[in-house]
């Protein structure tokens, strides 16, 4: 399965910078990051986590809807 992100230009430089730094593609990070998240024991982090994204981008989510 695929799924596409959205990031500005600063973003995405940051993400090519960390993963360069690490010796791996922004997009093999971003996909170890995920399955960190969704293999984290800790629910309660992870529903922190979720809502703190969510709210974070809940203006961009109400001009996509």
């Amino acid at each position: 399965m695929t799924i596409e992100v959205q990031l500005d230009e600063s973003q995405l430089a940051r993400l090519k910078t960390l993963a360069e730094g690490k010796g791996v593609t922004a997009e093999s990070l971003v996909q170890q990051i995920v399955v960190d998240m969704l293999d984290q024991s800790d629910d309660e982090a992870f529903d922190r986590l979720i809502k703190r994204v969510i709210s974070r981008n809940d203006e961009l989510y109400r001009r996509l809807a």
